[in-house]
């Protein structure tokens, strides 16, 4: 069978869908690839990347012309002409991509994780969310199946987009990547606060500053890490917030990073905080859970559903109640006990391999 897939989030930092990509097809067996024609279609560039070099596909660069440069015109025009050219019988849109020319012969499964443009149309400029409103209507309209994260993203995606109804299958990512679940000596004093994902506007990474404001001067030995490329729409300055703060010399920003250097992060935190207004799924939390960390977050969209009772829930994001909820894992090494054993059972159950075989079944 030829197999086409859509590997453009593999370019640059995988996060989200490329994290999921990239994870997922780690684990397919090489039988798959020897007993199929898979093609990987890029953009720009094919990744240096230690999983991709040996394996057997063909990696192919659609190159835009210099008026077909953007996402949406590659998908349109550059996309479907390969498809048909090379009589591809499914393409897996792991970017989310669908294309209205679609040739007949051809099934496709599309992965649509992130619907936050239809949340809060603060969060995008009127031109992404146009563009990626857009996009998700042509995915909706011409996919076989859709991909999402949870039950809950999946209630959210036929509620906004009815041609969907039918069509979606959830996919539990995994957390696994960083290794298998461990345990952490017992807790001796919490030392440092840890954040890790993109910054974005429906995360409020700056309140959080401030929640560690409040608490710093009650707490001298806690500090903050923040992990994270600032991707906010209208763009914050956070470098300047973290000045203004007056506790800048306990605050740590590092940027984006890769699994090995994440996973030395989290061993060395006591308390993962993770705000956010929605997410799809939240790969960030069962991370922490698998390496040990309790988890703050709160109560709303697929957060709920993957963190269920293993998770501290703050009352709100506002500072005060993310200050309340972190003070109350400072004060109380038995709540953090508590909150770490019940997140390491929960993040077993979120597995890679699983992932995997669910994405090759559905080729089947």
């Amino acid at each position: 069978m030829k197999i086409a897939i859509d590997a453009r989030e593999l370019e640059g930092k995988p996060t989200g869908a490329g994290r999921f990509l990239l994870e997922v097809m780690r684990r397919w067996p090489r039988e798959f690839f020897l007993n199929n024609e898979v093609h990987l279609l890029f953009k720009n560039e094919i990744p240096l990347n230690s999983f991709l070099d040996p394996i057997p596909a063909r990696k192919i660069i659609l190159k835009p012309l210099f008026f077909l440069n953007s996402d949406l015109l590659w998908e349109q025009v550059l996309l479907p002409l390969y498809l048909n050219r090379h009589r591809i019988a499914v393409f897996w849109g792991a970017n989310g991509a669908g294309s209205l020319w679609r040739p007949s012969h051809l099934k496709s499964i599309v992965n649509i994780f992130d619907i936050t443009f239809c949340m809060d149309r603060k969060w995008y400029s009127l031109k992404e969310r146009w563009v990626r409103k857009l996009r998700t209507r042509i995915s909706a309209l011409t996919a076989n199946l859709c991909v999402t994260a949870s039950q809950s993203a999946a209630k959210d995606l036929e509620s906004f987009f009815p041609k969907l109804r039918g069509k979606v299958r959830v996919v539990y990512p995994g957390a696994d990547h960083l290794g298998p679940a461990q345990e952490r000596p017992p807790n001796k004093g919490v030392a440092t606060v840890l954040y890790v994902g993109s910054f974005l506007n429906r995360r409020p990474v700056e309140n959080l500053i401030e929640a560690f404001r409040r608490l710093a001067p009650e707490y001298p030995q806690l500090r903050l890490r923040l992990v994270g490329d600032n991707r906010t729409f209208p763009r914050k300055d956070f470098s300047a917030i973290i000045r203004r703060s007056g506790v800048e010399d306990r605050v740590e920003w590092g940027g984006y990073c890769d699994a090995a250097v994440l996973n030395n992060i989290y061993a060395e935190s006591d308390i993962f905080c993770y705000p956010s207004f929605y997410e799809g799924f939240g790969i960030p939390l069962v991370e922490a859970q698998v390496l040990g960390l309790p988890v703050i977050t709160l109560k709303n969209s697929s957060l709920q559903e993957v963190g269920g009772d293993s998770v501290c829930y703050a009352k709100s994001a506002d500072p005060d109640d993310l200050k309340e909820a972190i003070q109350a894992l400072v004060d109380s090494r038995s709540l953090v006990e508590s909150i770490r054993r019940k997140g390491f059972e929960n993040a077993k159950q979120y597995q890679w391999s699983k992932a995997a075989a669910a994405i090759l079944k559905m080729f089947e």
